[in-house]
């Protein structure tokens, strides 16, 4: 008589095991994304900043004046608060320096950023005459919910540094 051959399959041990060590590494992966997610919105949130500055500072450099209500461009000014921050052309029409409200750009920051020190300004001069800044100032972007910041810096001469 010929012997009965063994069946070979997975225990079902074996198969919670495996499906255990996949539950797990999923789980990882899920929290490594969001982690990674959440950098990113901060990073941008900074990077968004810095280009608004560059833009700002290259206005100013060029004497870029806004197309009306400005006969005398004084520069460019940046204006953060704790949840966004604004920029502006600052003219001088004869009666001292004056926000040119047409120009007034309020960009929409992510939700979960917050902004450092509060009540920030500063004012790029034209003509590469730096900023109207007494000392170098660093401003902080920071995400609430996980307590990451980006620092950006910027000097009386008007340089702007960003990791």
């Amino acid at each position: 008589m010929p012997k009965s051959s063994a069946h070979n399959a997975y225990t079902l041990i074996e198969i919670l095991i495996v499906i255990s060590i996949i539950g797990l590494l999923m789980g990882i992966g899920i929290l490594q994304y969001r982690d990674y997610a959440r950098r990113q919105s901060l990073t941008s949130a900074a990077r968004s900043m810095v280009a608004d500055l560059r833009l700002i500072q290259e206005n100013s450099l060029s004497g870029m004046k806004p197309a009306s209500g400005c006969s005398s461009l004084n520069g460019y000014r940046i204006v953060v608060s704790t949840a966004s921050y604004y920029y502006v052309a600052v003219c001088d029409n004869g009666a001292g320096p004056v926000e040119i409200a047409s120009t007034k750009k309020t960009p929409t920051p992510p939700a979960d950023t917050n902004y450092t020190p509060n009540g920030t300004s500063v004012m790029f001069k034209i003509l590469g005459q730096g900023t109207d800044l007494v000392n170098d100032i660093s401003i902080t972007v920071k995400q609430v919910s996980t307590a990451n910041t980006q620092t950006i810096g910027i000097s009386k001469g008007g340089k702007i540094t960003w990791p």
